[in-house]
């Protein structure tokens, strides 16, 4: 070897050796804080400068040296040196070969750190070891104005699993899950990240190879309970999660705040008897419940349901009404009706408030009775409440017995004697088709119904007619007149004066027509359009069993022209 050779390597050597003394000063800490480039060509010239030394001298190179700080340096079979003890394992440099003695101090080749594999730069102040950093939970109004977004939760299962998605004999409650989505562009190392909760009792770490590539989703399963759509690569947790009071925090390797729930008053989406999840809407900021059992693990959430609402109308019938109520709120009063509108599947219950002076004689349409209304919305709804001012004497309301005999009975208060009167009315018993009419003349004469007709309308308003009255039919004084259904022989075994084979149903309304096609007498009963009837309909569906009955007052029909008055249910 020429003395000038010899010369420039003492030189070299000598340079190297006292970088090398000035890092041992420094320290391993003050090496780590220095940028990677700087590091990186720490390194190359060590290892350069070794490999001159030994090429120059004959002496051999061990695989393995030291960095300033005892950091271990690792050189593989091609050269390469790997960073290991500083969390940048990712980042390597090319050693150039022994007989380029001077290219190390020309030109080092860098190649790029895999950021996307090195989430956020390591603080060497805190740890050698992301798992001992211990980060301060923050205020709800810290991790709103400072979460980054990088890592998110995307569906929370804080109600449980249905049963059809777990083993048997799996606890539905018990089996929580959340999962988590990579919201950046390229892949996250989870190692050093953290998923805690306000009560410490959820503090979930990652291993060294748990990764998530780029829009991708990571599933985290509550105890040890295997699901169907897990993967190997997901982990367990221990802990559960709070219907209500609960606040949940992914902190990045620093400390940092990459997303957060803030669910204490109740988790803002999901249904816990439907075992429905809460899933991130597509924007990534709101939540709404998902459209499935279940949820959608692993997958793309399902996309948010449309409520479809419908509406709730409450028109007065009769004199005096007042007003109306609706639990849950939403329906509002005017002089004439209650509307509201409230969304599919929605149960709700409507009260009469009459005024004072007046009284609630029932519901039609939807609901019937003079209770609350309760229904569940399922499309648009209409009812009807009847009010009326009661009579200023006092009324003993009697209703008139049905023999099958003709007895005689006082003469009507109608103002048109000689008129027939539709005293009882049923729509169902036994069965659906037992349906009949009764009329009575309530005069001293008999009235010749000959022509006569009993005709009905539908609730939509379509008329029909039951019977016409055929030749010879009389009604004798104070006797009674009755049309049944002939289906299975009902008519027959009533006794009834006529049949067909026509039925009665709710809101239907009746009329007879006498001969010269005047309506003698008329009575509706529910809610319908086009209806015969006199004054208001009586509000009341008759139920199964039971009869619409005409009132009376000292065995005395009652007839004032208003069908809401006249008639009572027996």
């Amino acid at each position: 070897m020429g003395h000038k050779r010899f010369a420039a390597i003492f030189v070299i050597v000598a340079v190297i050796f006292a970088g090398m003394v000035m890092m041992s000063q420094w320290g391993g800490a003050k090496f780590s804080a220095l940028p990677s480039s700087a590091r990186n060509m720490v390194s190359a010239l060590s290892v350069a400068a070794t490999e001159i030394v030994g090429d120059s001298f004959g002496i051999g190179v061990a695989d393995d040296g030291i960095m300033p700080g005892g950091e271990a340096v690792v050189v593989d079979a091609g050269g390469d040196v790997a960073m290991s003890s500083d969390g940048e394992n990712s980042s390597r440099v090319s050693a150039p070969a022994a007989t380029s003695a001077m290219q190390p101090f020309l030109s080092v080749t860098e190649v790029p750190l895999e950021v996307s594999e090195i989430p956020l730069p390591t603080d060497p102040a805190l740890s050698s070891s992301s798992e001992k950093i211990s980060c301060t939970f923050p205020s709800a109004l810290t991790a709103t104005s400072s979460f980054s977004g990088r890592l998110i939760f995307n569906e929370i299962a804080w109600m449980g699993s249905p049963s059809s998605s777990l083993p048997a004999g799996a606890n539905e409650g018990g089996a929580e899950w959340m999962e988590l989505k990579n919201n950046s562009s390229g892949t996250i190392a989870l190692a050093g990240w953290k998923i805690e909760d306000a009560s410490g009792k959820i503090a979930i770490r990652f291993g060294e190879s748990d990764r998530i590539g780029a829009g991708g989703f990571f599933l985290l399963m509550r105890g040890s309970t295997t699901f169907p759509y897990a993967h190997a690569s997901e982990i367990s947790y221990s802990g559960n999660m709070k219907n209500d009071g609960e606040y949940l925090v992914i902190f990045d390797p620093l400390c940092g705040i990459s997303d957060y729930i803030a669910a204490m008053d109740g988790w803002p989406s999901g249904d816990n008897a439907a075992k429905k999840t809460m899933e991130r809407d597509a924007a990534g900021g709101g939540w709404h419940t998902s459209a499935v059992a279940g949820g959608t693990p692993g997958a793309e959430n399902s996309l948010p349901v449309v409520p479809v609402y419908y509406g709730v109308t409450a028109v007065f019938s009769g004199a005096g009404g007042a007003a109306i109520s609706s639990d849950p709120a939403g329906i509002a009063c005017d002089a004439a009706k209650c509307s509201g509108s409230f969304e599919e599947g929605t149960k709700v219950k409507l009260v009469a408030v009459p005024a004072t002076g007046t009284v609630f004689g029932g519901w039609s349409g939807a609901c019937s009775g003079k209770g609350a209304c309760a229904f569940t919305v399922k499309g648009k709804t209409d009812v009807a409440a009847m009010f009326r001012i009661p009579d200023a004497s006092p009324r003993v309301e009697e209703s008139l017995s049905i023999p099958s005999s003709s007895a005689a009975i006082p003469s009507s208060t109608r103002d048109s004697p000689g008129s027939v009167l539709i005293v009882a009315v049923q729509i169902a018993g036994a069965a659906s088709s037992n349906d009949y009419v009764r009329l009575y003349n309530p005069t001293a004469a008999p009235i010749v119904m000959e022509g006569w007709k009993l005709k009905k309308r539908s609730a939509t308003g379509a008329e029909y007619s039951l019977r016409t009255f055929p030749l010879g039919t009389t009604i004798g004084a104070g006797g009674y007149f009755t049309w049944a259904n002939s289906k299975d022989s009902f008519a027959a075994s009533f006794g009834a004066d006529v049949s067909s084979t026509e039925t009665l149903a709710a809101d239907n309304s009746i009329a007879l027509i006498a001969a010269d096609g005047s309506v003698d007498d008329a009575l509706a009963w529910g809610v319908g359009s086009g209806q015969f009837g006199e004054g208001y309909p009586f509000p009341t569906n008759p139920p199964e069993g039971q009869i619409l009955v005409r009132t009376t007052a000292g065995n005395v029909p009652i007839d004032t022209g208003d069908n809401g008055k006249d008639f009572i249910l027996q």
